[in-house]
């Protein structure tokens, strides 16, 4: 008897996905007030940590150039900034400005790919 109520996450066959990663976010009580923290301070930043978190590699780290972080925000420069700085203040990211690009990372306590 199969169950119709019940979705599955990647309804694709393995075959047309053959790169599949899983994202593990932490489940502590710490990290969980401070993202709601954060969530209360500004949506956007929150929004932009979801966004790294998709694209780090396996070393929680990824390089984004401004125009594809302000692409995901909608927003101008100083939002996208603004952004950064609260999730660095946050501890949830490090991060350093190479010329245009900022090489961000994820820190490991927060979420990592397995």
């Amino acid at each position: 008897m199969e169950n119709k109520d019940v979705l599955e996450f990647n309804e694709e066959p393995a075959e047309k996905c053959p790169f599949r990663e899983s994202v593990f976010l932490s489940t502590s009580p710490d990290w969980g007030i401070k993202r709601r923290a954060l969530i209360k301070e500004d949506m956007d930043a929150y929004l932009l940590l979801l966004f790294l978190v998709e694209k780090m590699d396996r070393n929680n780290s990824l390089i984004c150039s401004m125009p594809e972080l302000q692409e995901e925000l909608s927003g101008k420069e100083n939002k996208v900034v603004f952004a950064l700085n609260l999730l660095n203040e946050f501890g949830f990211i490090s991060f350093e400005k190479k010329g245009n690009d900022y090489s961000i990372r994820v820190n490991p306590d927060v979420a990592y790919k397995g």
